[in-house]
């Protein structure tokens, strides 16, 4: 009895002394814990990019980052980027990897000693690496057109060169007319000539960055030289209706030989621009009481039904004698006619086709000389 009694005593000290020198239970060691954030500041080129370490499963963070991928839940055996930094919380990464107008799929992921934990799947989409505005075709002739738009890189994107295609055919491309800009960001201003009347063509504004050619908005526009409403040639578009009227029609009779008229009488308020004519032409017609003026002739007017003709402006008769030109509808007398446009109390403008170079002038010449007078109308 009193040898077993010793025996329990001694296997219950030894127990005891077991128990003394045991440590406490170690936390599990996991895997840490990380969230994707939303894609941010998104361009052609560029995003940002990042993850919320919320756990660092018990372990020491050795490393952090993003990978991405045209296809969902990326791994770092995909595109991925190292973060600096260490510990739990939000990261950021700045990144220029990416191709215009593509959408991607990232993840963050987070390094501890565990391995390697990933967050959950993101899709963006990057944009253009330029940015196109374009207006519509204007001061649009038989042959001759202007065209004017803007491209501007985004982000840290900038315009090489610059410009627009042109086609008859819709979807103009590098295959095509190329008329270059000027170099880098900013405005396109084209001038077209030597285009065919009474044609459709079709215009994308084009900018090179990185090495390759992004195109802007197509747009279309007709050149002169069909018939208008009244039965006359139209000589010129403005590109959009303002203030009421687009489009400019001449009459096709040039018979009318007359004088400016108004000698000795200052008309104010008549101007050179376009769409000016008609004001000027009812300026004049209300100031000045001869009969046989041009502008009365032309307030006057009537033909193909209609009664709205005026006297045109300076910058007006500069489309209607080119278009008419061009059209071959301009008879051997007609090449030197009046304006509406005064210059003086005993002068106005005139403007002149010289057949010999095919170049268009203004001159002011005394109100007295007797010229060509051909009536225009607009709508």
């Amino acid at each position: 009895m009193k040898t077993t009694a010793k025996l329990f005593a001694l296997l219950a000290f030894v127990l005891f002394i077991n128990s003394c020198d045991k440590e406490p239970d170690e936390p599990a060691r996991t895997l840490a814990t990380i969230t994707t954030l939303e894609a941010t500041n998104i361009t052609g080129a560029d995003a940002t990019l990042g993850g919320d370490i919320t756990s660092d499963g018990n372990s020491q963070i050795t490393a952090r980052g993003v990978c991405w991928s045209l296809n969902p839940n990326p791994t770092n055996s995909d595109d991925y980027e190292l973060a600096d930094g260490s510990g739990l919380g939000e990261f950021t990464l700045n990144l220029e990897e990416f191709q215009p107008n593509t959408t991607y799929n990232y993840r963050a992921w987070v390094q501890n000693n565990q391995g390697t934990a990933y967050g959950n799947n993101v899709t963006f989409m990057t944009t253009d690496l330029i940015a196109f505005t374009v207006d519509s075709a204007f001061a649009i002739i038989s042959s001759r057109a202007s065209l004017r738009a803007t491209a501007n890189g985004i982000g840290s994107e900038t315009v090489g060169g610059k410009g627009f295609y042109i086609s008859d055919s819709p979807n103009p491309d590098s295959d095509d007319l190329q008329i270059s800009g000027d170099i880098g960001d900013g405005e396109i201003l084209i001038s077209l000539v030597n285009l065919n009347h009474n044609t459709v063509y079709y215009a994308r504004p084009y900018a090179t960055a990185n090495g390759e050619v992004y195109y802007g908005p197509e747009i279309s526009f007709k050149t002169a030289g069909y018939f208008g409403p009244a039965g006359g040639y139209v000589v010129y578009d403005h590109g959009d209706n303002t203030e009421g009227w687009r489009y400019l029609e001449a009459s096709p009779e040039q018979d009318a030989y007359l004088s400016w008229g108004c000698e000795n009488q200052f008309i104010s308020n008549t101007f050179v621009d376009y769409g000016t004519g008609l004001e000027n032409t009812i300026q004049i017609d209300n100031n000045c009481n001869e009969f046989n003026s041009a502008a009365r002739y032309c307030a006057d007017y009537t033909y193909g039904g209609f009664d709205d003709w005026f006297l045109v402006s300076k910058d007006e008769a500069f489309a209607l004698l080119r278009s008419l030109d061009d059209l071959n509808a301009l008879d051997s007398n007609s090449n030197s006619i009046w304006t509406s446009s005064e210059s003086a109390i005993n002068e106005a403008y005139n403007v002149y086709l010289n057949n010999s170079n095919n170049n268009i002038f203004d001159i002011t010449i005394g109100k007295y000389n007797y010229t060509t007078v051909i009536p225009v109308r607009r709508f």
